[in-house]
């Protein structure tokens, strides 16, 4: 990416940094001498987010037999790198709790942004990926540049929104019209900030053009269908006014058939309550 068009993204917006925790959770995580203890205690710091991760342990998206009552046994159950993405779920999501920008309703906001996680976990089960959690977390943040366009640059954002609305095409078309760059594009530096994994960065950033994809083509792709399928289900809104068609290749990178979508969205409908009451119940922040 150009220098000029990251410091142009940076003169508009400031990325909020991570919480030191995840820092040291990550690199525990990576880190082959750690133990599922060490991991443990690291999490155990914080309580509500210890309380909330054994929670999501005992909710739909995972279907243990038995009741998971410890975040050690959450680790062993689940993996540690997945706990990892789900933490840091929790993390961001706490980071823009008590955030209210006037033109989008944050309810409808993070609505879409948990469905389109939900979606994207669900598609990557069927293609049997290997860690399933980091395309829920893509999902969750594939709209992050757009919820800081609403706060830093809010009568463009706004601007943009109400040009999509009267059909002039996709709001990223107007975004990039107006402010020079998209709110995907600055998803991507905002993940590239933060240190993300080089996967996550790609996918946010071409989850409206999954052609353009290269390294990480299937996770775009994945991404690309899930926001497609999310839009047309109304599970929230960022402000999109019409239902893009899915791109023909990136459904072909997915290798998936077409039989496969009305029990997607049969689990969408299923997990969505579940999951939802999780990570806004007491221990997450209480954003809806």
């Amino acid at each position: 990416m150009p220098q000029e068009k990251i410091k142009r993204i940076f003169r508009y917006v400031d990325v909020p940094e991570l919480p030191e925790l995840y820092s040291r959770l990550d690199a525990a995580i990576v880190d082959s001498n750690s133990t599922t203890a060490s991991i443990s205690a690291i999490i155990a710091e914080d309580t509500a987010l210890a309380k909330c991760l054994v929670k999501l342990a005992n909710c739909t998206l995972f279907r243990f037999s038995s009741r998971i009552e410890t975040i050690d046994s959450a680790i062993d159950n689940i993996g540690a790198r997945q706990i990892g993405d789900l933490a840091l779920s929790v993390l961001i999501l706490r980071m823009f709790d008590g955030m209210d920008p006037d033109i989008v309703s944050m309810q409808s906001y993070w609505r879409h942004s948990f469905a389109c996680g939900i979606t994207a976990r669900i598609l990557a089960a069927h293609r049997g990926e290997p860690n399933i959690e980091r395309f829920f977390l893509a999902g969750l943040l594939h709209d992050i540049g757009g919820l800081l366009f609403y706060v830093h640059i809010p009568e463009q954002a706004l601007m943009a929104i109400l040009r999509a609305r009267d059909g002039n095409g996709p709001l990223h078309h107007q975004e990039r019209e107006i402010v020079g760059f998209d709110h995907a594009l600055l998803g991507k530096v905002i993940l590239q900030s933060w240190h993300l994994p080089e996967a996550l960065q790609e996918a946010v950033e071409h989850h409206h053009t999954p052609e353009l994809a290269s390294t990480y083509a299937v996770e775009a792709a994945t991404l690309h269908v899930a926001d497609i399928i999310i839009n047309a289900m109304q599970y929230g809104s960022r402000g999109e006014f019409i239902v893009s068609p899915v791109h023909p290749e990136a459904w072909e990178r997915l290798g998936l058939p077409v039989s496969i979508l009305q029990p997607t969205m049969e689990q969408i409908d299923y997990q969505f309550n579940s999951i939802v009451k999780v990570f806004f119940g007491e221990y997450c922040g209480g954003i809806v």
